[in-house]
């Protein structure tokens, strides 16, 4: 989802998409639950210009501009590494400030220390330097 809300909306100062699935074709092929978003989309993979096509934020990309951590593991089959590759990339070719952080002994989520450890380190260094506190007067 979040990576879908930074297509569609230019309010956020920061994001981190975690595993996520942002081209609905290819991780339809690709992933390990390949007839799920059929039943979600209620549509197929080859109709051209359809659900697949319209709900992958990795085909809204040039309407981002926010600047994107993208976090995938190695080893997800449910949501394979390469989606957060296409969005990177899309992201990185609209101007978008864009990190892919690629987790070699992960699958979906982050489990293992100590990239447990690193996984929130990064996620809390990125919103620090996209939202940093404001000074406060009391």
């Amino acid at each position: 989802m979040t990576s879908w809300l930074v297509t569609q909306d230019s309010r956020f100062a920061a994001a981190v998409p975690s595993f996520p699935h942002n081209n609905q074709v290819t991780c339809r092929l690709i992933g390990n639950l390949p007839h799920f978003m059929d039943l979600i989309l209620k549509d197929e993979y080859t109709n051209p210009g359809g659900q697949y096509f319209e709900r992958s934020p990795v085909m809204h990309a040039h309407k981002a501009r926010t600047p994107t951590l993208n976090i995938c593991g190695a080893l997800d089959r449910c949501t394979p590494p390469e989606e957060a590759v296409q969005f990177h990339n899309a992201l990185l070719e609209h101007g978008v400030n864009s990190v892919l952080i690629t987790y070699p002994e992960e699958g979906h989520g982050v489990r293992k220390l100590p990239a447990a450890i690193d996984y929130a380190a990064r996620i809390v260094a990125w919103f620090e330097e996209h939202m940093p506190p404001e000074d406060h007067v009391c």
